[in-house]
């Protein structure tokens, strides 16, 4: 109301607001997505550790800078990164276990938890307010796009960065969910016909 009707909220407004957050969080936790989300994108950051290990372990080729790239990691931190994962505690099946991240450089764990911040941002889609446009974010933009921000930030963060790397696991991503969607489109017909 504020920012439509341009007064500033008053303190009792404000107490409202506060508490209809809280209420808000609280919801998320009893509801299980905030579990369930963080439960996802730890896992989601353990596969990506492990993929890089095994990556560093057989040396990292041009395909794997320019994603160490999109992840804003250059050459030479890529490098690092990789000579300080080979270090990493493993069990006798390959699996990192822990990488020690108290023994390395302050620089290098924080470019590295940066990386893991975004992927894992990604790979489990969570809205932030750096992915939308500033009218997004407003009151007005809240209410006019109400509970499709989700799809809204979906097209750049997924679909147009998968678009723009043009590679064969981009390609057979793409097709994986096309024929799953179309496989779950078909048993809905089948079960509506019944």
């Amino acid at each position: 109301a504020g920012e439509v009707l341009g007064q500033q909220f008053s303190p009792g407004q404000q107490r409202v607001l506060g508490g209809l957050e809280r209420l808000k969080q609280a919801t998320s936790v009893i509801s299980g997505m905030t579990p369930i989300t963080i439960w996802m994108q730890r896992l989601a950051s353990k596969a990506a550790v492990q993929n890089i290990y095994d990556k560093a372990k057989r040396g990292f080729t041009p395909e794997d800078y320019r994603n160490f790239r999109e992840m804003s990691l250059d050459k030479e931190t890529a490098d690092k990164l990789g000579d300080q994962l080979k270090k990493a505690t493993v069990n006798e099946r390959g699996v990192v276990l822990s990488t020690g991240l108290d023994n390395w450089d302050p620089q290098l764990r924080e470019d590295f938890a940066n990386m893991l911040s975004r992927l894992t941002y990604r790979v489990i889609q969570e809205n932030d307010i750096g992915t939308m446009g500033m009218f997004m974010t407003s009151n007005v933009g809240k209410i006019l796009t109400q509970f499709r921000t989700f799809m809204l930030v979906s097209w750049p963060k997924q679909t147009l960065h998968m678009a723009h790397r043009k590679d064969m696991m981009t390609f057979n991503a793409f097709m994986a969910t096309t024929f799953l969607g179309g496989l779950a489109y078909l048993a809905q017909t089948g079960i509506k016909g019944l």
